[in-house]
């Protein structure tokens, strides 16, 4: 189509750049399955979690994966009968929000997901514990270091699995992808933090768009 006054080819009919496959809708916890080691997977984690009156700590590094793993594991949680409340803590929340403290619905059917939980102010965490054991919730947390429940999964990262995740956001016709050797390096260079990686990998796909 052309524009009336410009003279020049209307936006409809412009081609859209292509998305980036390394984009936040891409990445974000829920676009992505959490990638198990060998021999694991959602059935066994819900099962220790289980045989530990549903209470345990995920532990791991900054991204490793744990919000990742949070999502994939909460269509089993609702399948199993659990009545999931989850809350997410970012840097310097001491405390749960506010709706949070309506705790008066709270059962045995309860399942509290705290992710993050290392925000929480100790007096918070005492509380949350002590509320939970009250009323017969299950209690599941993340964090990067233990809080003293019962650890039913230590996430952690791999080049390989690192390099699968890449493979499966990318298209095979993406054009110059980036090859293992770049995944590898920026792997190495962040120490495994594979949300830096997604990050590097994002803004070497937009300066190859715009070069």
């Amino acid at each position: 189509n052309i524009h009336p006054v410009t003279g020049h080819e209307s936006s409809a009919s412009q081609p859209c750049p292509p998305t980036n496959p390394f984009s936040t809708s891409a990445v974000r916890p829920g676009a992505l399955a959490y990638q198990f080691p060998p021999g694991d997977s959602v059935e066994k984690f819900l099962g220790r979690l289980r045989d530990h009156q549903w209470w345990g700590e995920i532990i791991g590094p900054h991204g490793s994966g744990k919000s990742t793993l949070i999502e994939s594991l909460l269509p089993g949680l609702r399948e199993a009968g659990r009545e999931v409340r989850q809350f997410t803590l970012t840097s310097g929340q001491r405390r749960l929000p506010s709706d949070a403290c309506d705790w008066s619905a709270w059962n045995d059917h309860t399942q509290v997901v705290v992710d993050g939980v290392e925000q929480l102010g100790w007096w918070q965490w005492r509380r949350l514990k002590r509320t939970c054991r009250a009323r017969g919730c299950g209690l599941m947390i993340t964090a990067h270091a233990s809080f003293g429940l019962p650890t039913v999964l230590t996430s952690d990262t791999s080049l390989e699995r690192t390099q699968q995740l890449v493979a499966t956001l990318l298209s095979a016709a993406a054009a110059d992808q980036p090859t293992n050797a770049e995944v590898a390096e920026a792997f190495c260079r962040h120490e495994g933090n594979v949300r830096e990686v997604f990050f590097d990998l994002y803004d070497r796909y937009e300066q190859q768009r715009r070069g």
